[in-house]
């Protein structure tokens, strides 16, 4: 005679083997797709940024509306702010056109493997991570708004510096110091 299953039926061993192998299976596949696949990685990876707002006379709150808020702040005597920021650039590596393209060939690639190449595309979409950076900026009060005097970037992989704008021009000779004289 058959056990008795749920609800008073009786139940064929053989068809309670097989549900519980199939629902076992469905877990391990789930719980394998919602870990933490490539395509998720993908997505999450840093985007490009717009490197052009580093340059003398941009507004401070362009900056910051780039590269976040700074780590470190400092009021300096000569009435300018010095401030450092760190970030991480995505490069053209991560622009949207080739997360999407990476993203299309990963879910072709679940979709024909059973998930199983996410060991090839997870590691390999670790690669394709941002690189960090470190700047350092000094503002200048222009009328009523703070605006670069000076940067220092620098990769924090190898610590060299990626781009410096120095303040070469002693202040009476700057365009923007001639023109405060100008309008007073």
């Amino acid at each position: 005679m058959a056990p008795v299953g749920m609800f008073g039926k009786r139940v064929h061993l053989a068809g309670a083997w097989h549900s519980r192998v199939v629902g076992a299976a469905l877990i391990c596949v789930s719980a394998l797709a919602l870990e933490g696949c490539a395509q998720v990685i993908a997505y999450n990876q840093p985007s490009p940024l717009d490197r052009s707002i580093l340059a003398r006379g941009v507004d401070r709150s362009r900056i910051i509306g780039v590269l976040g808020p700074p780590v470190g702040k400092d009021s300096n005597a000569d009435g300018t702010l010095s401030e450092t920021y760190k970030y991480v650039d995505g490069g053209v590596k991560n622009s949207f056109g080739a997360k999407a393209g990476r993203m299309l060939l990963y879910t072709a690639g679940d979709v024909f493997t059973a998930c199983l190449d996410q060991v090839i595309w997870m590691p390999m979409e670790i690669a394709f991570k941002g690189s960090d950076y470190t700047c350092d900026i000094t503002y200048e009060k222009a009328g009523r708004y703070w605006v670069v005097r000076d940067l220092r970037e620098i990769s924090a992989s190898d610590q060299k510096v990626v781009r410096a704008v120095e303040d070469d021009l002693p202040r009476h000779a700057r365009p923007d110091a001639q023109a405060d004289t100008a309008r007073r």
